[in-house]
């Protein structure tokens, strides 16, 4: 229903306002760097980490860090049963050497099954 309502929203308003809208494609976004203050990436990065592996994840980050000081990613699972993200430690430690800060933070609410927290990479101050 929530999905539907949205929907029914963004439609009419991408045909009124299609300047409003930029197509894009991880892991290559046609922004310049840090163009915006927050990125955030809803049920796509983690979600589907068992069909992107872990340099399509980390490319992503990458990028999406490149085009924004801060990126929230929600949720922090594989979809389905919730299970945890198998590459979860290799990729802390890629964005890491890369020079960024990533955090997993608790959110107030589970929407899917294991899904409480949010990922939020920042660039390091060092």
């Amino acid at each position: 229903m929530l999905r539907t309502r949205a929907l029914a929203q963004f439609l009419p308003d991408l045909v009124m306002h299609p300047e409003r809208y930029v197509a894009g494609q991880l892991p290559q976004l046609p922004f310049r760097d840090r163009a915006f203050d927050l990125a955030v990436c809803s049920h796509l990065l983690f979600t589907w980490a068992d069909q992107l592996g872990l340099d399509w994840h980390c490319a992503a980050l990458l990028e999406l860090s490149r085009v924004a000081s801060q990126v929230r990613v929600f949720p922090t699972v594989v979809q389905g049963p919730g299970q945890p993200v198998p590459f979860w430690d290799e990729l802390m430690a890629r964005l890491s050497d890369a020079g960024l800060v990533a955090e997993r933070r608790a959110v107030p609410y589970v929407f899917q099954v294991g899904a409480d927290t949010m990922l939020v990479v920042t660039h390091s101050t060092k």
